[in-house]
């Protein structure tokens, strides 16, 4: 298989036997804990709703927003994700891909929301167990009936 992101292959193995590279530390908690109070990066979703871009991506999206003023003139960028070049406007704050500019998606600035549906097309923990949990309930509604 490959990566959904990066597409890079993916070992068959991988999943069983998964390499720790290293462990925390108590200082890389710290930055960990700075990082949530920064700001990130985030695209509306089809259906609504907020996505947080990956790591790479908001890193360059806050570079190229950190270096610019609302008085230079490109502040536009390309950027690969997911295998699709997008074109990241800063002053309209919206993304297109390359080949389908009519299709355009909002993005955002923001500190750390709440409400986010996850991180780069992967839902997040919390919806599925919110999900879970109100598939649970439904089933107990309908055994009680």
């Amino acid at each position: 298989g490959q990566c959904a992101l990066c597409r890079a292959p993916v070992p068959r193995g991988f999943i069983f036997n998964p390499e720790v590279v290293e462990q925390s530390t108590d200082e890389e908690k710290d930055e960990e804990e700075e990082e949530e109070e920064s700001y990130k990066w985030y695209y509306e979703g089809r259906g609504g709703g907020w996505w947080e871009y990956d790591e790479r991506t908001s890193e360059e999206l806050e570079s190229k927003f950190s270096s610019s003023s609302s008085s230079t003139p490109e502040r536009q960028m390309e950027l690969m994700i997911a295998g699709y070049i997008y074109i990241i406007d800063l002053d309209t704050m919206v993304q297109k891909r390359k080949v389908a500019q009519h299709i355009q998606r909002k993005i955002k600035r923001d500190r750390n929301i709440s409400d986010k549906r996850g991180v780069a097309g992967i839902k997040s923990n919390r919806n599925r167990t919110d999900r879970g949990a109100n598939n649970n309930n439904n089933n107990n509604n309908n055994n009680n009936n």
